[in-house]
């Protein structure tokens, strides 16, 4: 029982994902009636990873079964790709890397979210930029950014972009994190895509992301 003299009243031992009947009785004794049914949202847990290194073994990580990507996205032990935000010093850490090549995207798309509303979901990881060869002093004419993106399914068709990060102004360019939010989007779809496309006429570029 909870007694209140206000108008509001916050309760902090609910179980997510649950329903709940909440009955009120006036301060003369008397129930008011027809509960107040509520219902908690589900807290939401993503098959992803802080630093990611949960899928090492050994020396190697592979991509899990639930991720859809093609040949052009893998896992990474390289340690100038890797974020090591969280790492220990010594220990082997994993990132994934976006390679596009000359007409060929690179793209992963993560399992469909249980969530009411993508609109809810904010998604945050950390992106390194890799250039390759390229000494332009304009980057985006060699890799046009990775592409955070929403699908209605399990594949890149009619995928709606959300934002667009795009490489700094060097050739080599160290982690920096991002925050994307769903908010504005319109739709349906519950699948989070990144895309590294390949828009130019000069070949590859790489992009990692570490720390989802």
């Amino acid at each position: 029982d909870i007694t209140v003299d206000t108008t509001f009243v916050s309760i902090d031992t609910l179980e997510p994902n649950s329903k709940y009947y909440v009955y009120l009785q006036s301060e003369c004794g008397a129930w008011i009636p027809n509960p107040i049914k509520i219902e908690t949202e589900k807290v939401w847990t993503v098959g992803m990873h802080d630093n990611l290194s949960d899928y090492l073994v050994g020396s190697k990580a592979t991509i899990p079964a639930e991720w859809s990507v093609n040949s052009n996205v893998k896992f990474t032990t390289t340690a100038k790709y890797n974020c090591k935000l969280d790492a220990q010093s010594g220990t082997t850490n994993v990132a994934i890397e976006f390679s596009h090549k000359q007409n060929a995207d690179a793209y992963l798309i993560f399992p469909q979210l249980d969530v009411k509303r993508i609109q809810d979901v904010q998604f945050s990881f950390w992106m390194y930029t890799h250039l390759g060869s390229s000494t332009t002093n304009k980057p985006e004419m060699y890799n046009p950014g990775l592409i955070v993106a929403v699908c209605e399914t399990a594949d890149t068709t009619g995928y709606v972009p959300i934002d667009t990060i795009y490489p700094f102004s060097k050739k080599y360019v160290t982690y920096q994190q991002h925050v994307v939010s769903f908010e504005n989007y319109v739709g349906n779809g519950k699948y989070i895509v990144l895309i590294s496309p390949e828009e130019n006429p000069y070949g590859g570029g790489t992009s990692a992301t570490d720390n989802i």
